[in-house]
């Protein structure tokens, strides 16, 4: 078995990044820490695997501290996947006064699906 590249060890280190698949078709990707230019690939690479097995993609952010642009195109990208793959995109968590102030800041609040609620309540309403 070969050893993680040491940027790799290092974004591990400040991003986990779990998936979930709580109903059948549905999956929750939940990312905690910190979404930059080091750890946005790693983000990207699971939204990535997630999407062609779901008709419901959750994205929950409650758990991020810092949320840089690198993040932001990440969050776009999956957007602009999940439209062209007929996958339901949300995001939750967005409430945080930290991913709240940059979503607001860059005016993607009203491009991106923010639902303003929490994954939970979010499943729950969902079915």
């Amino acid at each position: 078995m070969t050893e993680p590249k040491a940027s790799s060890r290092a974004a591990a280190d400040l991003l986990t990044v779990e998936v979930d698949d709580p109903a059948p078709g549905t999956t929750v990707i939940r990312a905690v820490g910190e979404i930059d230019l080091l750890t946005a690939p790693l983000l990207h690479e699971r939204i990535g695997h997630a999407l062609p097995g779901c008709a419901r993609l959750v994205v929950e952010l409650a758990g991020v501290t810092f949320l840089a642009s690198s993040g932001l195109q990440v969050l776009l990208l999956a957007q602009e996947a999940a439209a062209a793959g007929g996958v339901e995109l949300y995001l939750t968590g967005t409430d945080t006064a930290m991913v709240d102030r940059v979503l607001r800041a860059s005016g993607l609040d009203r491009i991106l699906p923010v639902t303003g609620t929490d994954t939970a309540t979010l499943l729950e309403r969902l079915g």
